[in-house]
């Protein structure tokens, strides 16, 4: 039976200690929901040009009952300056 644990936005960096997050050797984990998402994307200058969803060919509980896994063909419209500036603000840029 799945169970769900946690809600949306989700940050490993909420629930694990930098201690536990350095022992793990895991990669960090983040979760937003698709219109927080996408909407950051479209703020960024980002033009999705191509979507794609699938599972993780049915290894995961969930991938049984839903797609999983989002991808996205993108375009931007700024130059490489321009959108570093946007998308990180200034620890970025400059």
């Amino acid at each position: 039976m799945l169970q769900v644990k946690y809600s949306f936005p989700y940050s490993d960096l909420d629930y694990s200690s930098e201690e536990e997050i350095g022992q793990s050797g895991n990669a960090l984990e983040f979760g937003h929901t698709l219109e927080a998402q996408i909407q950051g994307q479209i703020r960024a200058g980002f033009v999705i040009a191509g979507l794609y969803e699938d599972t993780y060919g049915g290894q995961k509980a969930l991938g049984q009952y839903t797609h999983t896994v989002l991808s996205q063909q993108r375009q931007s419209g700024l130059p490489e300056d321009d959108f570093n500036a946007k998308a990180h603000g200034p620890l970025l840029a400059g």
